[in-house]
């Protein structure tokens, strides 16, 4: 019989990892009844349209591409709730925990597109089977051979805080993501995150979680600067398209204009909370070219980071 199961994405330095699988089960169940060993789990990587992602077969051989496919294991099992906090009394839910990282084969949320230079990343449909080998339980009210299989849901907490607008640039309207401090008690520094070359392109919340620009609104970064604004624009293809649509070797941005007009329409619109002599603006790869490309053009006091 199917059942339900959902996936718990969180961010890392190393972009989005699915973490932990929350079963629903068909009982609640104790922690006394749960082992690691009794799971297996298959999944395999699709794009949106349902074709399975190809990705290089290792580093070296990165001309040869094959299916992202295959077993994860699971190091702990236990209830919990329907996010995958542990809970001490039995529970309908029951979170797996995996291991997950570069190393992990199918672990990324995410996929590259290695067959281009000019390819994006872009987040993936995990399609997971997770069976039941062993019985959870005795007698009577044994579990015994459930498969889930029906994803219910993907939790990515913290992509959550982050709001999402275009600016009205009539030429050239960039997409961004934003986040607004908490307490605007005062006026607020802005920190301007500009995204690497596999981050551009149509899914905008990969320019803020393909790296872990998510961090800036966690607590303690955000206590560090008294509550910040973050603003990550996404540009569709990469920083250092100089008009081409593709990587340019000229220097240059067709972005550079539009991307300042994004900024100061985005400083005006909060112009009562933003302090414009705290703008801090930086980026990694493409976004560091754009960071320097970009901060002629800008008549104001800014800090790089």
């Amino acid at each position: 019989m199917s059942n339900q199961y959902y996936q718990i994405i969180d961010i890392t330095d190393f972009g989005p990892y699915v973490t932990k699988l929350v079963l629903c089960m068909p009982r609640p169940v104790d922690a006394s009844e749960l082992a690691a060993e009794q799971f297996s789990v298959y999944v395999e990587m699709k794009k949106k349209d349902g074709a399975i992602v190809e990705l290089p077969k290792s580093f070296i051989e990165r001309d040869q591409f094959v299916p992202s496919r295959g077993y994860r294991p699971v190091t702990a099992a236990y209830p919990s709730m329907l996010h995958g906090e542990p809970v001490e009394e039995a529970s309908r839910y029951v979170t797996l925990e995996m291991p997950y990282g570069p190393i992990w084969k199918c672990s990324a949320a995410l996929a590259a597109d290695f067959k281009s230079i000019n390819g994006h990343e872009s987040y993936t449909v995990q399609d997971y089977r997770v069976s039941l080998t062993a019985s959870i339980g005795e007698g009577d009210n044994a579990l015994k051979g459930l498969v889930f299989d029906r994803c219910a849901g993907v939790y990515n907490p913290k992509v959550e805080p982050f709001l999402h607008g275009v600016s009205t640039h009539p030429q050239l309207p960039i997409r961004y993501g934003y986040f607004i401090p908490r307490k605007l008690d005062g006026r607020k520094p802005l920190i301007i995150f500009l995204h690497g070359a596999g981050e551009g392109g149509q899914d905008l919340p990969i320019a803020y979680s393909g790296n872990k620009v998510t961090e800036f609104t966690e607590d303690w970064m955000q206590e560090i600067f008294g509550g910040a604004f973050v603003l990550v624009p996404q540009c569709d293809t990469m920083w250092l398209d100089d008009g081409s649509g593709k990587y340019g070797d000229s220097g240059k941005s067709k972005y550079t204009e539009a991307l300042k007009y994004l900024i100061d329409e985005f400083m005006d619109h909060f112009r009562y909370v933003i302090d414009p002599d705290r703008v801090y603006i930086g980026g990694d790869s493409n976004g560091g070219f754009m960071t320097m490309r970009w901060i002629n053009a800008l008549p104001m006091p800014i800090s790089i980071i």
